[in-house]
């Protein structure tokens, strides 16, 4: 058995040595008396107590297995230098992460005269995480102790984060939460519907249950009581709201609003973005946090009342439609300031209303369409008619670039044109541009960005997965979304699928009615589809946005740096400055230009001749990617095609047909963009073995052998390749475990070398990579005209 516990403690310390404490709790009256005593003992709980025996049960620090044993512990936080034990005399709970694994400890003391603070954690977790796989119906309290309480009275369904971020995941199964304190993230439960507790003023809840165990479950009328916040409310959960009436006071809430709020205009208001005060009489009252307030049924601000006369004032936060809250904030002004509180209850009154008609202002202001874009001058409509005329279109777009200080990532720059023209196509495609941090993907997503309009454009940091739902009468159809980063939106990965693919995102949601409480279904609908711009660090991108996206890789060779030094330099200079201002004047000819495109339906009469390569699942999405490319290259190029048109019951329809020409520059992009037949590496990792290849082959020529047969080290590839030591070992580990390169030797002290396997085939720029058709052999296709149905669709 010690052996077993022995072996327990090296693989599984925390979760032992909480194992162990617990064992110790029922031969410690003393610990079970603090327990029954401050509302804290439960039989179901993983409760433990550190009664300083840990040590005897652990070969002496002499021995080797007892040294390593005590100096993991000491790592762990268990075992302090001193060599005692952190938690000695204190009870012990464990720590877990969403998974089980215990994560860490959380301790009390028990005896409030001992040394140190009364409570102890070492590492970080979930108190009682099970319950979040468990119950629908989650209390998350913002201390230990207060979980610790509601637990033992048989609220099981509570848990406490320490020092662990909860995610919206781990959540999955939880749709109501109940907070009780204030110290808690309220981001994870964005899906859910929320209430708060809450505590009479100056307690906690450990000692409100204290206080009251000769009551039934004096707990459980808080959580009945617990205040609505946000979120849905189904009829399944009228029962809560039942109850939670019953408990309180006789209520004095404000009758249901109307549609349109009572006018109030005999008040002295003045209104910034941040506060307005409003002046009544000898009294002047300040209201902060209006703007934040956008759910119905909820006006929590911040309140300020002072009395000019008696130089007093007083400030409190509180929601005015709660009407015991209202009460308490009268009270209490009345008695600080010296005034009536009767006057001060009218005041509140005109002072809710008025705010009422300020917030309805905001949502009708909301609710106007963003203005369009300025019409263009003669001038500006000749100068950009004249671009989009331009046989060398697509040259002049890169040359454009270069002037604006963008160099290098010549196709890159071309794709991401492109890639924002196809936000006019039913099916737009997306971008996502990828490469190490500090490499330049930014500078090159804000460059595409630029030659944009503004209005067509509309970017964020990061989404959460509901957001994109609540929109409210943002119009996203036909635009950019630009996103910072990747990792921002993968919790929103399906609604932005969604969004492109389906064209737009509808949500049915309930809520409440303002005043009434009754519930109301809402619907939300988000116009799309929209053409996705965003950046990544990650390797590896979440498949539903690759669906629709193409991939760039910032070029982080040394080439491009050297060249991206030398335009830095050249921008301190007297000509670089004149060169920036030229390109102010070609990204607004570039947003001119754009604004003079129009949504017009594009067909391929080639496409059936078209071919492209077929032997991997990814090439499906790959296909309709080179599609949509071809159709992106002929909308940039209408005012160059013939706009052709059909007539049907006496309607016109216009729309624009492919060219030959159109699918060469495709092919063109599409054998950068999509052809690579090493297509499960990433674009670092392929560099790197296009790299190694072609410096492994100088050497196998000099020497008349094979490329397989050049050994070669990590240190000479570094030297000779100039890459960074940890960038190149990370690259060199996934051509290994891809059978790209092979490891020789390195056991037994011996220089570990490496030979590459590659052959060279299946680089980026080999014509008909992708089995791409010779634009010149198609043949001229049977002229059938589209249906009127086709052209609506």
């Amino acid at each position: 058995m010690h052996d077993n516990f022995l072996r327990q403690l090296q693989a599984q310390p925390l979760a032992t040595v909480a194992d162990y404490y617990t064992s110790c709790l029922a031969a410690s009256p003393k610990a079970i008396a603090y327990l029954r005593r401050n509302a804290l003992y439960g039989e179901r709980l993983a409760i433990g107590f550190a009664d300083r025996t840990l040590g005897k049960h652990i070969p002496s620090k002499i021995l080797k297995l007892g040294r390593n044993i005590r100096i993991k512990l000491e790592q762990l936080g268990i075992y302090r230098p001193s060599g005692h034990e952190h938690f000695r005399g204190m009870l012990t709970l464990p720590l877990h992460s969403s998974s089980g694994q215990v994560t860490g400890l959380y301790g009390r003391r028990i005896d409030r005269h001992g040394s140190g603070p009364a409570e102890q954690t070492i590492g970080c977790g979930i108190f009682n995480a099970d319950a979040m796989n468990q119950f629908e119906e989650l209390i998350v309290t913002d201390t230990v102790v207060a979980a610790w309480t509601l637990c033992a009275a048989g609220h099981s369904n509570t848990i406490c984060a320490v020092d662990y971020q909860l995610q919206i995941a781990e959540l999955s199964k939880v749709k109501r939460v109940l907070l009780c304190g204030d110290g808690i993230d309220c981001e994870p439960f964005s899906d859910c519907q929320v209430h708060r507790i809450a505590l009479p003023e100056g307690t906690t809840l450990n000692r409100y249950a204290i206080e009251r165990q000769d009551e039934v479950d004096p707990l459980a009328k808080l959580i009945r009581a617990a205040a609505w916040q946000h979120g849905s409310c189904s009829v399944k959960e009228e029962s809560l709201t039942a109850k939670a009436s019953e408990s309180a006071e006789p209520s004095t809430e404000i009758p249901a609003a109307s549609p349109v709020p009572m006018i109030v205009d005999d008040l002295d208001v003045e209104s910034t973005d941040s506060e307005t005060t409003i002046t009544i009489e000898t009294r002047r009252w300040r209201i902060r946090g209006l703007d934040r307030n956008h759910l119905p049924g909820i006006l929590k601000v911040n309140v300020l009342v002072f009395h000019e006369r008696s130089d007093r004032f007083h400030v409190d936060t509180f929601d005015l439609y709660h009407a015991r809250s209202r009460k308490s904030f009268l009270a209490e002004a009345a008695d600080e300031i010296g005034e009536a509180e009767s006057q001060l209850r009218s005041d509140l009154g005109k002072v809710l209303l008025k705010l009422e008609q300020l917030q309805y202002e905001q949502e009708q202001q909301s609710k106007t369409p963003a203005a369009s874009a300025k019409p263009l001058s003669e001038e500006e409509h000749a100068a950009a008619l004249e671009l989009l005329r331009d046989e060398r279109l697509l040259d002049r777009i890169l040359d454009d670039f270069d002037t604006c200080g963008i160099v290098g990532e010549r196709t890159g720059k071309l794709l991401g044109y492109l890639v924002a023209t196809s936000r006019l196509l039913d099916k737009p495609l997306g971008l996502i541009i990828q490469s190490s941090s500090a490499a330049g993907k930014s500078s090159l997503a804000d460059a595409i960005l630029s030659f944009m309009p503004e209005e067509d454009r509309f970017t964020c940091s990061a989404m959460t997965s509901q957001s994109l739902y609540y929109l409210g009468n943002e119009n996203l159809k036909h635009k950019i979304l630009s996103v910072a980063e990747e990792q921002g939106v993968r919790d929103a990965s399906y609604q932005l699928k969604l969004l492109q693919s389906e064209g737009s995102l509808s949500l049915v949601s309930t809520s409440k009615e303002k005043g009434s409480g009754r519930t109301s279904t809402q619907r939300y609908n988000v116009e799309g589809p929209v053409a996705l711009v965003m950046t990544t660090t990650s390797l590896a991108v979440d498949p539903e946005l690759l669906n629709r996206c193409m991939v760039v890789s910032i070029d982080e060779s040394r080439l491009q740096t050297a060249a991206i030094h030398a335009q830095q330099r050249f921008n301190e200079t007297l000509e670089g400055f004149i060169k920036r201002e030229q390109g102010k004047q070609i990204v607004h000819l570039h947003c001119n230009a754009q604004r003079l495109l129009r949504k017009l339906p594009v067909f391929n009469p080639y496409a059936d001749q078209l071919q492209f390569i077929g032997w991997e699942t990814r090439h499906r999405r790959d296909h309709g990617k080179y599609l949509t490319l071809i159709k992106s290259i002929t909308l940039l190029h209408q005012y160059q095609r013939e706009i052709k048109t059909i007539d049907n019951k006496g309607q016109t329809f216009e729309y624009l047909e492919v060219t030959r020409r159109d699918i060469a520059q495709a092919n063109h992009i599409a054998d950068w963009a999509l052809g690579r037949s090493i297509d499960e590496l990433a674009e670092p990792t392929r560099r790197l073995l296009v790299e190694l290849y072609d410096w492994l082959r100088q050497q196998a020529t000099s020497q008349d052998i094979a490329v397989s047969d050049v050994p070669f080290t990590r240190r000479a590839a570094r030297e000779s390749l100039h890459w960074r030591a940890t960038q190149l070992n990370y690259h060199l580990e996934r051509l290994c475990r891809d059978e790209y390169v092979v490891r020789c030797g390195g056991s037994a002290g011996k220089l570990c070398q490496y030979q590459l396997l590659y052959d060279g085939k299946g680089r980026e720029g080999q014509p008909c990579l992708l089995q791409l058709v010779d634009p010149s052999k198609l043949a001229e296709p049977t002229r059938i005209a589209p249906t009127p149905a086709d052209l609506s669709g």
